[in-house]
């Protein structure tokens, strides 16, 4: 079983799209490699996408917007999707944030090991933000499901740099095996 393991006060993201992010929203999570499949919705999927929108209302106000990008649905299982507004056209405005890893000898002096450990699991824990959206802004996420629009108040962002240096930390936990010719 897992512990639960001390931060090491490194703070992932440094920018948000307006002002700093609602931590009490944060969302922690381990990373996953998932497949999935993105498509437009289809008409006979709106009953899905309202529902999904009726979720999200109980937990937040309902606004009106002037413009619409596309949503989609993606497959988490054959009887349940995920709802997802496309905002890509706004990613060249976003600031990426700047990551700092912890190298891995810091992260355990901070969490120190048991005797004798042969492994060691680091969870990149802030890969997902929910940061609350300036008002003025949150027309850039309207949307248009059937004849009504609705926008968000919220948004998720994903660290950009996540999988590269998950990649990174992996080929530098190997290369050190290799040189203690442990693998």
């Amino acid at each position: 079983p897992s512990r639960h393991l001390k931060s090491t006060g490194q703070c992932l993201l440094r920018h948000s799209f307006h002002g700093p992010p609602d931590f009490g929203a944060l969302s922690i999570c381990c990373m996953k490699a998932s497949c999935f499949t993105a498509c437009p919705h289809l008409p006979d999927q709106v009953p899905t996408i309202d529902a999904a929108i009726t979720n999200m209302l109980a937990a937040s106000s309902n606004a009106r917007g002037l413009y619409f990008n596309p949503v989609f649905l993606v497959s988490k299982s054959a009887t349940e999707s995920r709802f997802v507004l496309d905002c890509a056209a706004l990613t060249p405005y976003l600031q990426t944030p700047q990551l700092r890893l912890t190298p891995l000898p810091q992260a355990i002096k901070v969490n120190l090991l048991p005797p004798q450990a042969y492994m060691v699991k680091l969870d990149i824990a802030e890969v997902f933000y929910y940061i609350a959206l300036h008002p003025s802004s949150r027309n850039l996420t309207t949307f248009k499901v059937g004849r009504r629009y609705r926008r968000f108040c919220r948004m998720t962002f994903v660290i950009h740099p996540a999988p590269f240096y998950r990649q990174l930390l992996a080929t530098t936990i190997a290369r050190e095996m290799r040189a203690r010719g442990l693998w």
